[in-house]
Parts: structure tokens; sequence; C-alpha cells
């Protein structure tokens, strides 16, 4: 059984979105600071998509790192 897409997959899809759109609206932090939220962005977008295909992510199995 599939896994459905996970929360913060769905958060970076809509972080991506709205920096966008105020990138070409030139709204500050966004404007100045876009490939930050940029790549953020993609980091969530990227792990929940291995997430559902392998459920293995370093978001949702490695909360925290073991010394």
């Amino acid at each position: 059984m599939k896994k459905s897409f996970p929360l913060h997959g769905i958060f970076g899809i809509i972080l991506l979105l709205v920096s966008e759109i105020a990138v070409f609206k030139k709204i500050d932090p966004f404007y100045s600071w876009f490939y930050c939220f940029a790549w953020w962005s993609y980091i969530f977008i990227i792990d929940a998509v291995i997430y559902r295909l392998k459920e293995n992510s370093l978001v949702v199995n490695r909360t925290r790192n073991s010394s």
C-alpha cells in the first residue's frame, strides 16, 4: 500500500509557489532571500518524494541524530 504524500512535501510546494509569486511582486523577504526559500522548498519536496517512493526519509525517519 502506497503512503500518501507527506505534509512537509505539501508545505514545500506551497512555500515555493508563494515565494515565486512574491519574487515577481518584489515582496521582501522573499525578494531578497529567494534562494533560501527555494532551496528549503526543494529539500522538503524531494524528501517527500523519496519518502513516498521508498518509505525512508531524513525528515520523517531521522528526527534526532543519535550519537
